[in-house]
């Protein structure tokens, strides 16, 4: 019987329709979305979005490099950065954590 994690692996490979293409700086990768969660909030800095977004991709997709914690990303017109990288203890998927920006 498959696993999840071997699921979303096929999914990922085979570019079905839960595949979604997300920039992350000058790089278009194709992935599946994890999560998405809004809940705007007011901070000191300005109004939050709090668009929270987790995405699913193949590492080799990536070549050496890694996007690291800072790097900015579009998806569907919103702008997050890069909270967390984890990759799996197989070497084969890696999730990207991302934080909306403030403002569109």
């Amino acid at each position: 019987m498959a696993t999840s994690f071997d699921m979303t692996r096929f999914f990922i490979s085979t570019g079905n329709p839960f595949s979604q293409s997300i920039v992350i700086g000058s790089l278009t990768l194709t992935g599946v979305p994890q999560s998405l969660e809004n809940e705007p909030e007011f901070t000191e800095e300005g109004l939050d979005e709090g668009a929270d977004l987790a995405f699913l991709f193949k590492v080799s997709d990536f070549g050496e490099t890694l996007p690291t914690k800072g790097a900015t990303a579009t998806y569907n017109g919103t702008n997050y950065r890069v909270q967390k990288v984890k990759q799996d203890p197989m070497n084969k998927t890696i999730t990207i954590y991302f934080k909306a920006k403030y403002g569109k």
